[in-house]
């Protein structure tokens, strides 16, 4: 019995050194991450996938993903920067299964809100910066 429980320990310990291992390498050379929630719905574990490493100008910007998981379903629920409708992903993990394939894609949508944004930014800045009817303010000399 003691023999049987030290082997059940130790192949235990091996396990979660794997796991950790895995886990380290998914943060360090993929930029994601994956906690449980703070929130949480009636039976069903709610998670969060967090992704960096989209934003080349900000490398360590988190991007999150909100997914529950009951009966060997995945469900996405939301995510951070808004990308807008998860139907048609949902539908493709609903179909296929493979939580990479949908990872990969929103990463690029993260990445299209991230170009959105910079745009965004740029023409604001050159509103700010033009003056009346569209001419360039002079430069102030201090």
């Amino acid at each position: 019995m003691q023999r049987a429980l030290s082997s059940a320990l130790l192949e235990l310990e091996k396990k979660t050194t794997n796991y950790r291992k895995a886990a380290t390498m998914l943060r360090t050379y993929m930029g994601i991450e994956v906690r449980k929630s703070s929130s949480s719905t009636e039976g069903v574990a709610v998670r969060v996938i967090t992704l960096t490493r989209v934003d080349d100008a900000d490398p360590e910007r988190p991007f999150h993903i909100q997914y529950s998981s009951d009966d060997h379903q995945l469900k996405l629920m939301k995510t951070k920067p808004s990308i807008g409708d998860l139907t048609d992903l949902q539908e493709a993990l609903a179909a296929g299964g493979d939580l990479g394939a949908c990872i990969a894609q929103i990463r690029a949508r993260f990445r299209l809100v991230v170009r959105q944004q910079a745009a965004r930014r740029q023409r604001r800045a050159a509103a700010r910066s033009a003056g009346p009817a569209g001419q360039p303010q002079p430069a102030v000399v201090t």
